[in-house]
């Protein structure tokens, strides 16, 4: 049976997450078991991952590879992290990106 709670949840973490990613110069780290990649947006709405192991590699298209499942893994990833900011309130880096996105898109509004 379905939890309509728990996947409203769910869609709301990937709209923050997608939305955070789309700001020009942001990006998540994520662990996928074998090394860390870096996860970025353009502008076309695609999903870039880069290797930093591999420095001289270009970005390269992930979104095929971003799934519902995929994408709840990395926001689990986040919870995990320590946040970017120094001096932060922040637990984790996953809050630290709700809260931020949240607060400019309640900003955007007004």
């Amino acid at each position: 049976m379905r939890d309509k709670n728990l996947s409203l949840k769910l869609f709301k973490n990937i709209a923050i997450l997608n939305q955070f990613l789309y700001e020009e110069g942001n990006s998540i780290e994520y662990n996928n078991g074998i090394t860390t990649l870096e996860i970025t947006m353009d502008e076309n709405f695609e999903y870039r991952v880069f290797n930093p192991n591999f420095p001289e590699t270009k970005p390269t298209i992930f979104s095929s590879e971003m799934t519902i499942p995929v994408i709840e893994n990395i926001i689990e990833d986040l919870r995990s992290q320590k946040p970017k900011m120094k001096n932060s309130l922040f637990k984790n880096r996953w809050e630290e990106i709700f809260i931020i996105t949240t607060a400019n898109n309640a900003l955007k509004r007004h």
